[in-house]
């Protein structure tokens, strides 16, 4: 059995994949968030926010402990039609309509967190078979894929990324540098950081009519914008770094307070 066919889950990912074909991102990720009756607490939705996410482009960069997180994240933002995903490739093409706003990387070879269980390795299998790809072709198709992300920048789109993701050492993977990099030297781009709080393991049973409506809500809590088009003249690797800097000190505040 595959994702596409679970109850419940299967259902699920068919409404999303019909609402892809004349809906935005932001409104794909509202209606399953309603569909399953989650509640979403959204914090720092100020003008200067609402405005940035609402006509420029950006980079927003979040945490992601959980599975939940991405729709959370994404059920927050303003409706417009240039929203993309930085996504594990095997999640592209579970939803075809949904895949054009799928951005993929190619992360087979990457140690896997001791918290990825077999349920969610389970999960990302895709419903159809794929050639195993060497390092090098996954690294080819991860460069094309960050050009085609700096692309979306450049033409003042919102690219929705987790650096941190599959992490073993816990920093972020430099990606998120290079993007900013070769899509800063073109235009304003701003950096949104966004901390998510309350997905758990037990996300899972939203999917299950009437406990779904017991579960608690979950909350997304955004910083202000930070330019980062003067980043552009610095490496990759530097980039990253004052981002996650950035970011670590905004969350640690956050939690003191």
């Amino acid at each position: 059995m595959k994702l596409h066919k679970l109850p419940f889950i299967g259902p699920f990912i068919q409404h999303m994949d019909q609402d892809a074909r004349i809906h935005s991102f932001p409104q794909i990720a509202r209606n399953a968030v309603r569909r399953v009756h989650a509640t979403i607490i959204v914090n720092g939705m100020d003008v200067t926010v609402t405005r940035v996410l609402t006509h420029n482009a950006a980079v927003i960069v979040a945490n992601h402990p959980h599975d939940a997180d991405v729709l959370a994240l994404i059920s927050c933002l303003p409706d417009r039609p240039d929203v993309y995903l930085i996504v594990n490739n095997r999640f592209v093409g579970l939803c075809q309509n949904l895949s054009k706003f799928l951005i993929p990387v190619y992360i087979e070879h990457h140690k896997v967190p001791k918290t990825n269980t077999a349920f969610k390795r389970y999960l990302t299998q895709k419903p159809y078979s794929m050639r195993s790809l060497t390092p090098e072709e996954e690294h080819a198709k991860n460069k094309e894929s960050i050009h085609r992300a700096s692309n979306r920048l450049r033409n003042g789109g919102v690219i929705v990324i987790f650096p941190g993701r599959r992490s073993i050492d816990g920093h972020w993977f430099s990606g998120v540098g290079h993007m900013v990099r070769t899509a800063g030297r073109h235009g304003h781009i701003y950096c949104m950081q966004a901390h998510i709080q309350g997905t758990s393991n037990l996300d899972y049973l939203r999917f299950i009519p009437l406990i779904n409506r017991l579960i608690p809500p979950l909350t997304v809590t955004f910083a202000k914008p930070v330019q980062v088009t003067k980043m552009w003249d610095d490496n990759p690797k530097t980039i990253t770094k004052k981002l996650e800097d950035r970011y670590r000190r905004w969350v640690s505040n956050l939690n003191t307070r």
